[in-house]
C-alpha cells in the first residue's frame, strides 16, 4: 500500500473538519453581528429597525442550526475553538438585552413590547435548538461546558423576556 493512498484520504477528512469549524465558527460570528444590530436598533429607537434586526437575527439561528446539524462530529481542539466564539456572543447577548431591558419605556410607547416579546421567545427556542445540536457534536469531555454555556445563553434569553412581561 503506497502512503499517499493513505494521506489523501485523510488530509481530505481533516481539511473537511476544518472547513466546518470555521463554518461553525463563521455562523456563531454572524448571530453575533445580528445580535449586535439589535443593540443599535434598541438604541436608535426605530420601529422599522427593530423589527427587521430581529428578523435577520431569527434568520441567522436558523443558518447556524443547519450548519451545525450539517457538520460532523466536533473534536476536542475545536471544541475548544467554538468555546471561545460563544463566548463572544455570550458577551454580545448580555450587552444587548442591558440595552433592550433599558428601553423597555421607549418600546411601549412604540406599540412593540408584544412583538419584542414573541421574537424573544422564538429566538430563545431556536437558540435552544441550536445549543442543542452543537451539544450533541462536542466529545462528551466538553459536554458539561457545553451545557452551561447554552444555560447561560438560555438564562439571558429568560431574563430578556421577564422584562417584557
Amino acid at each position: 500500500m503506497r502512503l499517499s493512498t493513505f494521506l489523501v484520504p485523510v488530509a481530505s477528512i481533516l481539511g473537511l473538519a476544518c472547513a466546518q469549524i470555521g463554518a461553525i465558527n463563521t455562523a456563531l460570528a454572524d448571530i453575533r453581528n445580528d445580535v449586535d444590530a439589535v443593540k443599535n436598533a434598541f438604541n436608535a429607537g426605530t420601529p422599522a429597525g427593530i423589527t427587521s434586526s430581529f428578523t435577520e437575527l431569527d434568520d441567522s439561528i436558523s443558518a447556524a442550526t443547519t450548519v451545525v446539524n450539517n457538520s460532523p462530529a466536533i473534536s476536542f481542539l475545536d471544541a475548544l475553538s467554538l468555546a471561545n466564539t460563544i463566548g463572544s456572543l455570550q458577551t454580545s447577548i448580555d450587552q444587548a438585552f442591558t440595552v433592550l431591558k433599558a428601553k423597555r419605556t421607549a418600546v411601549d410607547a412604540l406599540g412593540l413590547t408584544g412583538a419584542v416579546r414573541t421574537s424573544l421567545v422564538g429566538q430563545r427556542s431556536a437558540v435552544d435548538m441550536l445549543g442543542g445540536k452543537v451539544i450533541s457534536k462536542v466529545p462528551g469531555i466538553v459536554k458539561g461546558t457545553a451545557r452551561s454555556f447554552m444555560a447561560q445563553l438560555d438564562a439571558s434569553y429568560a431574563a430578556a423576556i421577564a422584562a417584557y412581561s
